[in-house]
């Protein structure tokens, strides 16, 4: 499967065959709801920088952040706080800087709290953006590994272009199936090799 092939069974589904320069933009859809929707293990990804200020940019593919931490000895684990209590916590500490806590999201910046007093390295593990399809690039891994979960998104995408709403629920329910199976799939691979633990109860218990 790749973009062109996409392209076609989405047109061959539909049995249209006059989208051509319509069915580029089903994908773009489908592309920017599978990124605020999907969360798998292939989306994850590893930043490490210099922490020497209050914010720090983001990755540009960046999508959620799933574990923030300071590369300290130990390591301290960030916990993510609302901008709204960031404040509160520097009205607390009378704006002090210190080693990081906390963390929250500004716009396309992280924002640690309180602010670090010397430099630090950061470590983020994140999920990251899908690249996106195109003549340039036609395929991606989501494209090899669940080609149904681009197929049904673009298809439901379609529906309000073709003034077709009876048939968003059908293209709807399938994309549901596909992208369940999919999440169940990254599951099953990232605790199938998790040691059994037995355990024991006490009889009459």
């Amino acid at each position: 499967m790749d973009y062109a092939q996409l392209q076609e069974d989405v047109a061959n589904w539909l049995n249209r065959e006059d989208l051509a320069d319509t069915i580029p933009s089903f994908i773009r859809l489908a592309e920017s709801w599978r990124n605020k929707s999907l969360r798998v293990r292939q989306m994850l990804k590893r930043a490490v920088a210099i922490l020497d200020e209050q914010y720090i940019t983001l990755p540009s593919d960046w999508v959620e952040a799933k574990n923030v931490q300071l590369n300290l000895k130990p390591g301290r684990r960030l916990e993510f706080v609302t901008l709204d209590q960031a404040d509160q916590i520097r009205e607390r500490t009378g704006g002090a800087s210190g080693p990081p806590y906390f963390y929250t999201i500004s716009g396309p910046q992280l924002e640690v709290v309180p602010s670090p007093g010397a430099d630090v390295e950061i470590e983020m593990t994140y999920y990251a953006r899908i690249p996106a399809l195109s003549d340039d690039a036609p395929t991606n891994w989501l494209l090899t590994e669940w080609p149904d979960i681009y197929l049904y998104a673009s298809l439901v995408h379609s529906a309000p272009f073709l003034q077709d709403d009876e048939r968003v629920a059908v293209w709807g329910s399938l994309l549901r199936e596909a992208f369940e199976a999919a999440q169940q799939a990254d599951q099953r691979a990232q605790y199938s090799g998790a040691p059994l633990k037995v355990r024991t109860r006490k009889l009459g218990v």
